[in-house]
């Protein structure tokens, strides 16, 4: 089911709720037709009265305008809470809006939790976690590949071909998790802001790809080329 951000004039961005929640809202008057509202997975903005699914009453009751209106800075609960649109934000308790959890080993956002593959994580290796706060492994994974890369003077061929699969293996594990270690163990701004830096190490990561393949190519042309 598609979930929505609302963008409040106060400049904070509350969710992501369903639809359901939003239609809840609305019958409560916390959400007016010209509220803005941000899809959860694509980042769309557009007006709350733009969804079909939405009802909006025919008359808009007015808000009621509290003494002294208290401001702050987290979300509504279902009981009572903010006007998200043109209106006045009242009093409210219980928050709904994800905290940045990055860097804290705690619960990946929806919209990092759908996305399936790293290609910076996956190309990078061992260079990718010394950047996204997985240190130890990063040294553990590069003295994994120095020992990997040793046994084909032992072993030979046979040897070679062991550690490349081992190899490969583990990057194929970390190109399926690198977006939940990134985001549970290095800091970011916020959701926008990892997906501006992951972008980068997406480049990264089909250079290393690309220069890995390179190297192998290369590796058994040459044990060809020398009869081993």
């Amino acid at each position: 089911m598609a979930q929505y951000y609302v963008l409040a004039q106060d400049g904070n961005r509350y969710g992501p709720a369903d639809i359901p929640t939003l239609q809840q809202w609305i019958d409560e008057n916390r959400i007016l037709p010209t509220t803005m509202l941000e899809d959860a997975s694509t980042g769309q903005q557009l007006p709350a009265s733009a969804l079909s699914e939405l009802r909006f009453p025919t008359a808009m009751p007015q808000p009621t305008m509290p003494s002294q209106p208290t401001v702050e800075a987290t979300p509504p609960t279902p009981s009572a809470g903010p006007i998200y649109g043109r209106g006045v934000q009242v009093g409210y308790s219980q928050p709904v809006t994800a905290q940045n959890t990055s860097g804290m080993r705690a619960d990946v956002p929806p919209e990092i939790e759908a996305l399936k593959w790293n290609w910076g994580a996956f190309g990078c290796g061992c260079l990718w976690l010394l950047f996204h706060g997985l240190v130890l492994a990063g040294i553990g994974l590069f003295c994994l590949n120095v020992l990997l890369g040793s046994m084909s003077s032992v072993l030979g061929n046979v040897g070679a071909g062991i550690g490349w699969l081992i190899g490969f293996g583990i990057s194929i594990w970390l190109g399926l998790n690198g977006h939940k270690l990134a985001w549970r163990y290095n800091r970011y701004e916020s959701v926008d802001d990892y997906f501006r830096r992951e972008q980068v190490w997406t480049i990264l990561g089909f250079i290393g790809f690309a220069l890995s393949l390179i190297t192998l190519v290369f590796g058994i042309l040459v044990r060809l080329s020398l009869g081993r």
